[in-house]
């Protein structure tokens, strides 16, 4: 039973998909990361590194809460937003290269 609890309890991990109009095929396959998120985590990881990547965390009113340079690698890198910001957030960008990727958090 303390198990069944615990279980409920856990956050429910979501996904943004990320859109690109003129998304570049790069090897047969598109280079596109992917984020995850919960009540309190978001994660990014891709297939490859991207180094100098721009993440941009909006509100529902296009303003900006969050902006970080970071580089994505496979093994996920986490954005830390204050826990008012989390509950804010609505859109997420990725800005690296000539690239800008855009996505939605489920509300």
């Amino acid at each position: 039973m303390a198990v069944m609890l615990c279980t409920t309890m856990q956050a429910q991990t979501k996904t943004v998909t990320l859109q690109n109009d003129d998304l570049v095929c790069k090897g047969g396959r598109y280079e596109r990361p992917t984020i995850n998120y919960d009540d309190k985590t978001i994660t990014i990881s891709a297939d490859t590194l991207i180094y100098d990547a721009t993440v941009v965390i909006k509100n529902a009113n296009g303003n900006v809460i969050h902006q970080e340079q970071t580089v994505i690698s496979p093994t996920k890198t986490v954005i830390n937003l204050p826990q008012t910001e989390q509950t804010e957030k609505s859109e997420v960008e990725v800005l690296y290269d000539d690239k800008r990727l855009y996505g939605f958090f489920e509300e």
